[in-house]
């Protein structure tokens, strides 16, 4: 099941199944509508029924963005809006959202200060990213350090304006996805983040 990570106060929820569930080949209506997460319970779900999920501040709010049919959805579901709200509880609590700062934003945004000088290798002090890519379970296993590299990325793309400014959390994810880039070209090494722009020729 996908989880969609969207402001709470947008999303409708709709309870399809037949009329009559003992009619075979019976078409599934709309048998009722919710208008809070909270108001969906699980006999809402037994089958054949099932809930679609609707964004009604999206362009396409007559197209469903999620099914749930089984206790197991709606449970992850319930997750993902509650991982949604803690990263934006402004937006989940009704409160407009700040508008997007056109500054430019500092590197320290992007590459803060806490995850450099993490330890040091010989004469050189790493930062966290580059201490990662030279432990013996990542060195030696390049594709578990790649499958972490993508969870950063995604992390950033999933909560993209929930927790941060939109474009913060875009270069975020545009920062690690740099740094995965280089690291595979050259064949999987460990590198430094001032080496990533000669790297990829940038």
């Amino acid at each position: 099941m996908k989880i969609q990570s969207i402001d709470m106060r947008q999303l409708a929820y709709e309870q399809w199944g037949p009329q009559d569930p003992d009619a075979e080949g019976a078409t599934a209506v709309r048998l009722q509508t919710f208008d809070k997460l909270e108001e969906v319970t699980p006999s809402a779900l037994m089958p054949p029924s099932y809930i679609k999920v609707f964004d009604l501040a999206s362009d396409h709010s007559l197209n469903p963005i999620d099914f749930l049919t089984s206790l197991e959805d709606l449970e992850l579901h319930r997750e993902g809006q509650e991982r949604s709200a803690a990263w934006n509880p402004d937006a989940a609590e009704g409160k407009p959202v700040a508008a997007q700062d056109k500054t430019p934003l500092p590197m320290d945004a992007i590459d803060p200060p806490h995850y450099q000088g993490y330890m040091k290798h010989g004469l050189e002090e790493l930062q966290w990213l580059e201490a990662m890519n030279r432990l013996s379970r990542y060195a030696n296993h390049p594709e578990v350090f790649i499958g972490a590299v993508e969870l950063q990325i995604r992390k950033y793309l999933d909560r993209n304006g929930r927790k941060d400014h939109s474009d913060q959390e875009l270069a975020k994810a545009e920062w690690y996805l740099r740094y995965l880039r280089a690291y595979i070209k050259v064949g999987c090494k460990p590198i430094l983040v001032e080496e990533i722009d000669t790297i990829l020729g940038d």
